[in-house]
């Protein structure tokens, strides 16, 4: 059975743009934008911003039973870092997510590249949470955003 199926439609076209626009802006800072980026997120720009996003889009994986749709956008330092739809866990809606995409890398503790690693998980981590708060402050959904939503709700339901 496909879990996907009790899910909303994944957002329009204007809003990934809104969020890719976002993330760009963080990672990049004013920065050129690497070619291949560019190229990936031309359909995005391109598509009439209330089309349904297109699945195609993006590379995927499945997460306990759901695809996460993944759109690898890097940042000058580490190419690999991508902006993530994922499925909220109550199955209410896509959520955005910026996945630092570094938790694979495992050099001993010994490794000369450890101290390296440390400060791009570091740099990365910090600029994943400065595009989350960037992609809240535009309203956009958030694991965060839905995590504070569903704490606020449960507490004025039970007092």
């Amino acid at each position: 059975m496909d879990s996907n199926a009790n899910l909303p439609t994944l957002p329009t076209a204007g809003e990934l743009s809104q969020a890719v626009e976002l993330y760009l802006r963080c990672a990049y800072a004013g920065a050129a934008i690497p070619p291949p980026v560019a190229a990936r997120i031309l359909p995005i720009r391109d598509a009439p911003p209330d089309e349904c996003v297109r699945p195609g889009w993006f590379e995927t994986s499945v997460k306990n039973g759901r695809t996460i749709y993944q759109l690898r956008l890097g940042q000058p330092n580490y190419p690999h870092m991508k902006l993530n739809l994922e499925p909220a866990p109550d199955g209410s809606a896509y959520l955005y997510m910026a996945d630092a995409h570094d938790s694979h890398l495992h050099p001993g503790p010994k490794a000369a590249e450890q101290p390296a690693l440390a400060k791009l998980r570091a740099d990365n981590a910090r600029l994943a949470a400065e595009i989350e708060r960037a992609w809240v402050q535009a309203g956009l959904p958030t694991f965060r955003g839905w995590l504070r939503q569903t704490l606020t709700r449960r507490q004025k339901d039970e007092g």
